[in-house]
């Protein structure tokens, strides 16, 4: 009995769907080796290779790694049985991941937002999100809190260290 199995036998849960339990497993070293292989196609011939050992090096040990990773979990998943479909288990993993789901599009939403409407305007956009998924409905404290911050940050890194962070439209 694999751990996936033991977990899901020791919640009286129907096994996940084997395809599925592989997406999840998987993504994140996938993931990993998408960007290691988009910086490799980046920096090779651009910089100098004097400057780019470390970085390979780094980049070769995690490929090795992730190898490791992809072997025991496919080894796992080989003798997965599943109770539910594909769709059923994504479902269900969705239900249960749904906040940890809402601050990565938080996340990747904020981060794309920056540069059209500047920094402190997308930094209260996200702040008020991140409260607001993480459970938090009182908007008072909500609004007293990022108003707290936004002038943190801007008391720190603007006024005393010179920075200037990307501006809006607003000029913001």
């Amino acid at each position: 009995m694999t751990s996936t199995e033991a977990e899901e036998e020791a919640t009286n849960r129907p096994a996940r769907s084997t395809s599925a339990i592989a997406l999840f497993r998987l993504a994140f070293p996938i993931a990993g080796v998408i960007l290691a292989i988009l910086y490799i196609q980046n920096t090779y011939g651009r910089i100098r290779l004097d400057n780019l050992y470390y970085p390979y090096f780094v980049i070769g040990i995690l490929g090795v790694l992730t190898v490791t990773v992809f072997a025991t979990e496919i080894r796992e998943l080989l003798g997965h049985q599943s109770d539910l479909g594909f769709k059923e288990s994504v479902r269900e993993a969705v239900i249960e991941w749904k906040r940890s789901i809402g601050f990565t599009v938080v996340a990747i939403i904020y981060i794309w937002l920056i540069e059209p409407v500047g920094f402190f305007i997308a930094t209260a956009i996200g702040l008020v999100s991140v409260m607001v998924v993480g459970g938090r409905r009182d908007p008072i404290w909500i609004s007293i809190s990022t108003a707290l911050i936004l002038v943190f940050v801007y008391l720190m890194f603007v006024q005393l260290m010179g920075l200037r962070p990307p501006q809006g439209p607003l000029g913001l």
